[in-house]
């Protein structure tokens, strides 16, 4: 019966362009034919060239967002303090301290997610240059 189910499956996935489709940290993840992803209903700008990079970065994006969230919603101040006094030698940490460093993580995530765009293009532009 699970292998009639995989055909079923595999078959409506195909007739919607969709080449898979899974949860990944409580969001859903679909991946098109052309490789693109859209992650709990919002379609991201970023076109890969193979199944698995496009799982890879959306299981990456899913985990950014689920850190930022944390951040916003569950990590109180004094677990933040506790991060700065571990990695940072700081006597007096002030609240103004604490949503700097919050900053800072938010920032880096987008710095990273940038990052990772800028470098996948350089890619294509070499691979489209034939080095």
């Amino acid at each position: 019966m699970s292998k009639s189910f995989s055909v079923l499956r595999s078959k409506l996935f195909e007739s919607l362009g969709v080449l898979d489709k899974y949860t990944c940290y409580d969001s859903n993840v679909t991946v098109d034919k052309d490789y693109s992803l859209t992650i709990d209903g919002h379609k991201l700008e970023e076109n890969f060239e193979s199944l698995e990079e496009a799982k890879t970065y959306a299981r990456r994006y899913v985990e950014n967002q689920k850190l930022l969230e944390d951040i916003n919603t569950t990590v109180p101040e004094e677990k933040v303090a506790n991060y700065i006094r571990q990695f940072h030698n700081v006597d007096k940490i002030t609240d103004t301290l604490i949503e700097s460093y919050i900053e800072y993580l938010r920032d880096t995530t987008k710095n990273l997610e940038s990052l990772s765009y800028s470098i996948k293009n350089m890619i294509e532009l070499m691979n489209y240059l034939g080095r």
